[in-house]
Parts: C-alpha cells; structure tokens; sequence
C-alpha cells in the first residue's frame, strides 16, 4: 500500500512539477555505515548547490534522507534524519537561503528497501544517502501591448 502511494504521489508531483518548475537539479550525497558525516570529497558538489541556490529562480529545496534497512526502524529514522540535517546545515555554510522566497523541505525515509534490490552488489550503499533536489521556477512571461 506505502508502495503504491508513493508511486501515485510522484506521478502527481512530476504532473504538478512540469506544469509549474521550469528545471530541475538533483545530486546525491553517500554516507558511511552509521554516520552521518560528509566526506569533503563533497565539497565542491556542496558548492555547486549553493550557487544554483543563489540564483533568483530557485523556489524549492528537497533534502530526503535514507538508511539501509540493517539497523532497526527508530535508527534508521534517526540516522536519515541526522543525514538531510547534516547536508542542509552544509549548504548553510555556503550560501544564505532567504525562506521567505525559497521552500525547504526535509525528509527522513529511514529505511528504504523497497527502492533498492538488496541482493545486488552494493545496494545498502545506494541507500545510505541523501537526495538533493533543487527546482527552479518559471519566470513569468511579460505580455506585449499592441
């Protein structure tokens, strides 16, 4: 049932999205087992963001935190939590977010099993990270008097 509501609200979201939001950015962010710390291999990701962020048209910020299902349900909430913060606060380090004109949101998923195939090579990896996604306004279209 969680499976197909999700699926349901991301078909609404995109529909919404592409009637709305002119682009979109997203990155990821890997973590180590049980941390939540960011490797500096990420800072210049990190500085990326923050200047896409700087520019006029970005409306929205997404930061969605996961765990790999290893560890127990309030853990894996705990540490997906810890993860989006940890990026957020991150971001913060570089550039200044004026909430009154951009909308942040952030998530924990906690664990995510159902969007990995944990028999592949890998997968609990995948999952431990943080999705990053930036969505950028369409300007409004001046009209043209005759």
């Amino acid at each position: 049932m969680k499976l197909i509501f999700t699926i349901s609200f991301i078909l609404f979201f995109n529909s919404f999205q592409s009637a709305f939001c002119q682009s979109e950015f997203m990155s990821t962010i890997y973590f180590e087992k049980a941390s939540y710390r960011i490797d500096k291999k990420y800072t210049p990701l990190l500085k990326e963001l923050a200047d896409k962020i700087h520019s006029d048209s970005c409306s929205i910020i997404r930061i969605i935190g996961y765990a790999d299902p290893t560890g127990s349900k309030h853990y894996n909430e705990y540490i997906s939590e810890k993860r989006a913060n940890a990026v957020y606060n991150s971001l913060l380090s570089y550039v200044v977010i004026d909430t009154a004109k951009i909308r942040v949101h952030i998530e924990s998923n906690g664990d995510s099993e159902e969007w990995y195939d944990l028999h592949l090579k890998g997968a609990h990896v995948q999952e431990r990270c943080v999705d990053i996604l930036l969505e950028f306004i369409k300007p409004k279209q001046k009209r043209s008097n005759p």
